[in-house]
């Protein structure tokens, strides 16, 4: 079912679109770590990205798949990435963002985590990053640098 035009109640409960082949009605869990492949070729496809094909559950699997669309389509999103935890998801902005040689400002209450991490392990790879108080405009101004790449205001 098309959900785009529908209210949110309704994606609620039709959102997602799985179609099992064996008819569930809902998408069922997949608790496999690894998937079969029907014969060596399709596997090898599979792992090259020439074929889709699910390989192990930690890359993607029919539930997670189900889960990010659904997410996106409640969000109004264009899509979606389900993680294992919120520092997961931090640092998939993080190296999505950032390179050797950039910077970041995020707000100085930010969760521990997020900034410790910045503070320690980043500046291995030529990551910088300072902490201001983000709800003062101009306090991000001054921070801003030409190789300011990610302003993080996450306040928790």
């Amino acid at each position: 079912m098309n959900t785009k035009d529908k209210g949110f109640n309704s994606k609620l409960v039709h959102a997602g679109g799985f179609k099992d082949k064996l008819g569930s009605a809902i998408t069922p869990i997949y608790q496999t770590s690894t998937f079969s492949f029907e014969n060596a070729e399709h596997g090898a496809k599979c792992f090259s990205g020439e074929s889709d094909g699910f390989i192990y559950t930690r890359i993607g699997n029919p539930t997670i798949i189900d889960l990010e669309k659904t997410v996106a389509e409640l969000e109004n999103g264009f899509g979606g990435i389900a993680t294992s935890s919120g520092m997961a998801a931090v640092n998939i902005v993080y190296l999505g963002v950032l390179a050797s040689g950039d910077h970041m400002i995020g707000h100085e209450a930010m969760y521990g985590p997020s900034r410790a991490i910045m503070e320690s392990l980043y500046p291995k790879f030529k990551v910088e990053s300072d902490f201001v108080d983000a709800t003062i405009f101009e306090e991000v101004k001054k921070a801003i640098r030409p190789n300011t790449k990610l302003i993080l205001e996450v306040i928790i």
